[in-house]
């Protein structure tokens, strides 16, 4: 004859609901496809208007079994900031003084969902310096395929970073960061 105890019963039920919190909060990793994805941050210099675009970069996007995305964590180094003008990416290296600090961190940790709109909460840290920040961005899939587009406004006065002024023209503080991720759950290279 079978004997069931209470214990017996409260530790299988433990460990039915350990089971189950760990299915609900493991997550699939989004292998994101560079040569799919762009990542730009627009500057205004008065009036004349360019951008930077980044060539490389690494990321670690998680996405819930139902295709809600967990967290976001991007990171590049400044050295793989482009605006394909060479004088003007030495100059903007010197200027994020880019030796000292190489990397620039994007971080989100939560996920808001603000009516059809996903807001990441998180931190950007640049040239030593982390600030808050909130980026709204949309979330679409097809299968295992995702499309993460958003875009942010940061001021590059909040990291410690001279306003550029060249003559008579001077960058505008407020920086538009654009992005366009795509990728997909099982492979990479799709």
């Amino acid at each position: 004859m079978l004997n069931i105890t209470t214990k017996t019963i409260a530790a299988l039920a433990s460990v039915l609901a350990l089971t189950i919190f760990v299915q609900t909060i493991s997550a699939d990793t989004v292998d994101v496809d560079k040569r799919a994805s762009e990542f730009v941050v627009d500057v205004d210099a008065m009036g004349m208007s360019f951008g930077v675009f980044l060539d490389d970069f690494n990321s670690d996007i998680r996405v819930s079994h139902d295709g809600k995305v967990q967290s976001a964590n991007f990171s590049f180094e400044v050295a793989q900031l482009k605006s394909n003008h060479r004088l003007r990416d030495m100059k903007m290296r010197k200027w994020i003084n880019a030796d000292m600090y190489p990397k620039i961190n994007v971080e989100i940790r939560e996920i808001r969902n603000r009516g059809s709109q996903t807001m990441g909460l998180g931190e950007i840290t640049m040239h030593g310096v982390t600030q808050e920040v909130e980026i709204p961005f949309s979330v679409s899939s097809k299968g295992e395929r995702y499309r993460l587009q958003g875009s942010a406004i940061i001021d590059h006065e909040d990291y410690d970073l001279d306003v550029i002024k060249l003559m008579f023209l001077k960058v505008h503080p407020k920086l538009a960061i654009r992005f366009d991720l795509v990728g997909s759950i099982n492979d990479p290279h799709w």
